[in-house]
């Protein structure tokens, strides 16, 4: 990552701003888990974060299967619940 990308660990908003737009093929998965963890981390209910991946999903070339949006956000929801719980 380059430094317009990424400030002391952290992602800028402006990368930010340019996944919300959608993404092509090849960096459609990783900006899905980016995207919903960031939200989770952030306190997000996970069925909010999956109704707002869906439709980010839709503006992707081509959209990932929605199933593969659900497992996603299922995945780092549970991620996220269990680093809640100190596990």
């Amino acid at each position: 990552m380059t430094q317009s990308t990424e400030l002391n660990g952290h992602r800028s908003p402006e990368h930010w701003r340019a996944i919300t737009k959608g993404v092509a093929n090849g960096c459609r998965n990783h900006s899905a888990a980016s995207l919903a963890g960031l939200m989770l981390r952030r306190g997000f209910d996970a069925y909010a974060t999956l109704d707002l991946m869906l439709g980010w999903n839709t503006r992707n070339t081509p959209p990932l299967p929605e199933a593969e949006i659900v497992r996603t956000v299922e995945s780092i929801a549970a991620r996220e619940l269990a680093r809640r719980q100190g596990r």
